[in-house]
C-alpha cells in the first residue's frame, strides 16, 4: 500500500469521515409482528406509491419463514405479513444471511432466500403489482444438489432477474449465478469460473443492476487473503470480466470473515464498494468505502474510512444518483448498535442518520438500506433480543 494512502485513512479517522452537518432525523416505526415472534436479518426496498416493503426471516422451530410487508409513507399501516417460504419453518438464515429483496417500479416484488431443505438450495417468488397478492410458488433458483446460500438478487430495468450464491457442488466454494425472463425457469452459470482463488465460504455475495451491466462483489481467498473484488458482466450473466481488486488490504486469515462487501450503483454508472477489513496494514479493523471512475477497472482510494468496535459488521449500501446511504452493525457498552450515514454528493460527504431517540444510534442488529425514489434515505433493522424489526425514514412532510 502507497504512504499517502495510508496518510490519507488515517486523516479520514481522526476526522471522523463524516462532514460538519448534523444528524439528520428518522422516523423510525415497528413492522407488525405476531406475538412472541423471534425475528432477524430484515431486507427493505420503496415501492411505487410511496409505499415501503420489509422482508426478514421469522423463526419457526428449528428454521426460519420468509416474510414480507409492506406500508403507506406514514409507517403505520403495514400490511398482515405473508409467510412466501412454502412449508413453515423451511427457510435457513444466519451470519447476517435473510431473504433478498427487489421493487421494481410496477410494484412487483421479488425474493430470493436460502431454503434450509435437503443441505440448503436458493428459492425465488415474485408478487403481482401489490404484496397483499399471492406470491409465487418459489422455485428453485438451481437444480443441483449441493449446499447454496449467501445469496443475493437484482432486477434490472427490463425486468431481467439475476441471483447469486456461494454454491459447493465441485467441493470448494464458488460463486453460481442465475437469471431469469419470467421468473419461473432459470439459466445458472459458474460466475467465478477463472477468477484467482475461490470465494470466501462465510461471506454474502452482492448483487448490483444499472444501464444493462451486472456487478457483482464479493470476498475472495487467495492463499488466506481475504481482499475484496468486483465483476461484471455485459451480456446478461451469461460470462463475467476477470474480477478487480478493489484494495490493496492484505487482510490474511486462515478463517472466514463472515462479513461480506456491499455494491452499489451512483451517477454515471460507476460503482461504489462498502466493505469491513481487519488488515494489519490499517492498524485497526476498518469499514471502507470506495468507488471506481473508470468503469469498474480500478479503485482510488477509500472515499471514507471508519473504525467501528465491532466486527463481523455486515456493511449496507445503496446509491441513486448523487445519493448513496449506507449502514453498518457497531458496538457500544458491549451491545450491538446499528450506525448509518447518507450523502448527497456521491459520497464525497457524508452526514449521520439519527436512529435513536436520544442519538444517532440504535441497539439492534444486521442493517438494511435503501433510498426511494427521491434519493431520500430508509435504513432496517432488528433489535437485540430478535423482536422487533425496525424501519426508519426522513419524517414526511
Amino acid at each position: 500500500m502507497k504512504k499517502s494512502w495510508v496518510v490519507f485513512l488515517m486523516a479520514a479517522l481522526l476526522c471522523g469521515a463524516v462532514g460538519a452537518q448534523s444528524a439528520r432525523r428518522m422516523q423510525v416505526v415497528r413492522v407488525p409482528l405476531p406475538r412472541n415472534a423471534k425475528a432477524i436479518a430484515p431486507r427493505v426496498a420503496p415501492g411505487p406509491n410511496n409505499k415501503i416493503y420489509a422482508t426478514w426471516a421469522q423463526r419457526n422451530g428449528s428454521g426460519f419463514d420468509v416474510m414480507v410487508s409492506c406500508t403507506l409513507a406514514d409507517g403505520e399501516s403495514w400490511s398482515k405479513p405473508l409467510r412466501v417460504s412454502d412449508e413453515r419453518g423451511a427457510a435457513w438464515a444466519g451470519h447476517g444471511e435473510g431473504p433478498s429483496l427487489v421493487v421494481d417500479r410496477l410494484g412487483y416484488v421479488y425474493l430470493s432466500w436460502t431454503d434450509g431443505r435437503k443441505g440448503k438450495s436458493v428459492l425465488f417468488s415474485r408478487s403481482g403489482a401489490d404484496v397483499a397478492e399471492n406470491m409465487t410458488k418459489p422455485v428453485r433458483v438451481s437444480d443441483a444438489d449441493a449446499s447454496q446460500c449467501f445469496q443475493s438478487l437484482a432486477v434490472d430495468e427490463r425486468g431481467t432477474i439475476f441471483v447469486s450464491w456461494l454454491d459447493e457442488r465441485s467441493g470448494t466454494p464458488a460463486i453460481y449465478l442465475a437469471s431469469s425472463k419470467d421468473g419461473a425457469r432459470f439459466d445458472a452459470v459458474e460466475a467465478s469460473r477463472g477468477f484467482p482463488g475461490v470465494p470466501c465460504d462465510c461471506c454474502r455475495t452482492s448483487l448490483s443492476a444499472d444501464g444493462g451491466r451486472l456487478w457483482l462483489a464479493f470476498r475472495n481467498n487467495v492463499n488466506n487473503l481475504r481482499d475484496v473484488y468486483v465483476a461484471w458482466s455485459d451480456d446478461g450473466a451469461r460470462t463475467f470480466n476477470y474480477p478487480t481488486e478493489v484494495s490493496p488490504d492484505r487482510w490474511k486469515t486462515a478463517s472466514c470473515p463472515m462479513s461480506g462487501p456491499a455494491v452499489a450503483v451512483a451517477s454515471k454508472g460507476q460503482p461504489l464498494v462498502f466493505w469491513w477489513t481487519a488488515s494489519s496494514l490499517m492498524g485497526a479493523p476498518q469499514l471502507l468505502l470506495a468507488r471506481s471512475n473508470d468503469g469498474g477497472r480500478g479503485f482510488g482510494r477509500p472515499l471514507t474510512a471508519m473504525r467501528p468496535s465491532a466486527t463481523n459488521n455486515h456493511p449496507a449500501l445503496a446509491a441513486r444518483g448523487l445519493d448513496v446511504v449506507m449502514a453498518w452493525e457497531d458496538t457500544v457498552g458491549g451491545r450491538p448498535v446499528v450506525r448509518a450515514q447518507a450523502s448527497d454528493d456521491g459520497g464525497l460527504s457524508f452526514y449521520p442518520l439519527k436512529l435513536g431517540k436520544d442519538g444517532e444510534t440504535a441497539v439492534g442488529r444486521f442493517p438494511a438500506v435503501a433510498l426511494d425514489a427521491a434519493g431520500k434515505p430508509i435504513v432496517a433493522w432488528n433489535n437485540e433480543d430478535e423482536t422487533e424489526i425496525l424501519v426508519a425514514f426522513p419524517p414526511r412532510d
